[in-house]
């Protein structure tokens, strides 16, 4: 039994524990991530330029087209994203050391009202090896992603508790949520040229399709949903339920292998003089799924009726978890995208680059459901490549900027990158070395 003022610290706390996951969760970006930084500066209008182990994640077909390296390799590229919105953590900081007065505390949540709720997520992604000879190239990479979402109702018990409501109606946490997943991939990829001869014979032509196969293992999985949590304005009364469902870390001894299955994307790519363009559908066949058998279950459970009360937060077998968050875990794969894109040289100094891409089906969707975006590269001088890009995503835009610095075979490139969307809003920023010949 639990006396009425513990009741409403365990279910402020758990609120307040959701809140902090979407501020401070730590690292889904794509299940191959993009292991270029240019790629980023150019707001990820990429996919007709990708050459090299870069093709690997964006189109294998690349690997075919004359101007694609005989080698190349990059060391521990890096990719992070992070962000949390409306209330920033610029807002947070500014009164780390300041009473939070009621003024604000309204104003804040007038913003989180009218945006739906309090969105945050978090992403790494690193790539261990990504290398090209010819038309083979290999990627080996993990990538971390976290998304929570913190109902009005609910940022209203963070900053309010239930004393300041006056409308007497109660609090419900609504779609409150939490879920992210860390795996692991390793790719392979091929491409072949194709004999061509089609609308202009007398220009230089190429066409390339390829292949990418990969096999991805889940190396965790968490995953939370709010089933009709409600708190009472007037008299106390609590009914929390925010079950989870998370991979279990010590359950055997290969506690990073908790789903596994076999992916394939395949694409084409043309050339013809300046232009270039691509043509890829990612995960065309995939058979990723969970093994639930390393899985646990929280019910995250909070009752008290104004007198005596109840908190459920032991760990029980996976079997006792609600349906609604078992399928949950079951469409939990990858969702399939198709992507098309363009590049055109127009001088030695200036490249023009553009993508269109877009979910379709069911499954995970990594990043915005939609991508329709243009992107630029200017050399002022051949060694340093300076970009930019804009692209009109799902629910807003993203947009990136970027140089580089070439040295003989050698490449460093450092991006940054504002993405806002339905999912929130992020701050991302890559960086990368790579070698090979251009």
């Amino acid at each position: 039994m639990i006396s009425m003022r513990t009741a409403r610290i365990i279910a402020r706390t758990a609120v307040i524990a959701l809140a902090m996951a979407c501020a401070y969760a730590l690292p889904l970006g794509g299940q191959i991530p993009s292991a270029s930084a240019p790629a980023l500066g150019l707001a990820d209008n990429f996919t007709a330029l990708a050459r090299g182990f870069n093709a690997v994640a964006w189109n294998p077909a690349m690997l075919g087209m004359p101007d694609n390296p005989r080698f190349s390799l990059g060391i521990l590229p890096l990719r992070g994203a992070a962000g949390i919105g409306p209330i920033t953590l610029a807002d947070v900081a500014g009164y780390q050391s300041r009473f939070l007065d009621d003024a604000v505390k309204q104003e804040w949540l007038r913003r989180i009202i009218e945006k739906g709720g309090e969105q945050g997520t978090a992403s790494g992604d690193v790539t261990y090896l990504g290398m090209s000879v010819g038309r083979f190239a290999f990627q080996l990479s993990t990538m971390s992603h976290i998304a929570a979402n913190l109902s009005p109702d609910a940022a209203e018990l963070v900053l309010f508790g239930n004393a300041e409501r006056t409308t007497g109606e109660d609090f419900e946490l609504g779609n409150s949520s939490v879920q992210g997943m860390v795996t692991s991939t390793a790719a392979v990829s091929v491409a072949q040229s194709l004999p061509i001869g089609l609308l202009l014979p007398a220009m230089d032509q190429h066409l390339s399709i390829g292949f990418t196969l990969k096999y991805t293992v889940g190396n965790a999985l968490v995953l939370g949903r709010n089933l009709g949590s409600v708190v009472s304005s007037t008299d106390g009364a609590i009914d929390v339920a925010f079950p989870i469902i998370q991979s279990d870390s010590v359950a055997s001894r290969n506690a990073i292998d908790r789903g596994r299955g076999v992916g394939i994307d395949v694409g084409a790519a043309w050339r013809g003089g300046p232009l270039s363009l691509s043509a890829t559908v990612r995960n065309l066949y995939n058979l990723f799924a969970w093994d639930t058998s390393g899985f646990v279950y929280r019910p995250g459970r909070v009752q008290f009726d104004g007198t005596t009360g109840d908190a459920q937060f032991d760990i029980e077998p996976y079997a006792n978890a609600p349906a609604e968050l078992k399928d949950a875990v079951r469409s939990f794969t990858y969702a399939r995208q198709l992507v098309v894109g363009g590049a055109w040289r127009a001088n030695r100094k200036v490249l023009l680059s553009a993508d269109v891409r877009h979910h379709v089906g069911t499954g995970v969707e990594i990043g915005p459901r939609s991508h329709l975006g243009i992107a630029t590269e200017f050399r002022p001088v051949s060694f340093l490549p300076l970009r930019a890009g804009y692209a009109q995503i799902t629910g807003g835009y993203q947009l990136g900027a970027g140089a580089g610095i070439d040295i003989g075979p050698m490449s460093i490139s450092a991006s940054v990158g504002r993405r806002r969307g339905g999912f929130g809003s992020d701050d991302i920023a890559a960086f990368g070395l790579t070698f090979g010949d251009r």
